[in-house]
């Protein structure tokens, strides 16, 4: 159980740094075609799309 819990781990962080590369790329696009400000961009940066829950 504590191995499929590991891989199901892995596949999870996996999948969030895919989006939150992403969402990043988003940002970088929005913030050079001038529909969000600079601060908005690192502000959006800043956010943790994916809490950390406690295991």
């Amino acid at each position: 159980m504590k191995n499929q819990q590991l891989t199901n781990r892995e596949t999870l962080n996996k999948i969030f740094s895919a989006k939150d590369a992403q969402i990043n790329m988003l940002v970088d696009i929005l913030k050079n075609k001038k529909v969000i400000s600079e601060k908005e961009a690192k502000f959006i940066k800043a956010l943790e799309p994916f809490p950390q829950l406690s295991l």
